[in-house]
């Protein structure tokens, strides 16, 4: 989990727990080989805190909603050819008169 917050908050690519570098220094911090996540893993991971996260603050916005207008909202999470991993969450309050 640590190294999936790491990859997120740093905006490192998803990528990065298979780079070799990146192995040996955590071989060297911990002591011995660690048997580290793909970044098939790393990114379900950070889609399953990313979507929690999200159902978390549409109840919040449920909760506080204006009673003459609503929220939209979307969210979404790439990776540009292996080297960019993004996240996107946009919110919209509309309003009718």
């Amino acid at each position: 989990m640590q190294t999936c917050q790491f990859i997120a908050t740093e905006r490192h690519p998803y990528s990065l727990v298979d780079q070799e570098g990146f192995k040996a220094y955590t071989e060297y911090l911990v002591g011995k080989e660690v048997d580290m996540p793909s970044r098939y893993k790393v990114t379900k991971t950070i889609d399953e805190v990313a979507e929690e996260a999200f159902e978390q603050l549409s109840e919040k916005i449920q909760d506080h909603k204006q009673s003459q207008g609503t929220f939209c909202y979307s969210f979404d999470v790439w990776e540009s050819w292996g080297v960019n991993s993004w996240v996107l969450l946009s919110f919209s309050l509309i309003i009718i008169l």
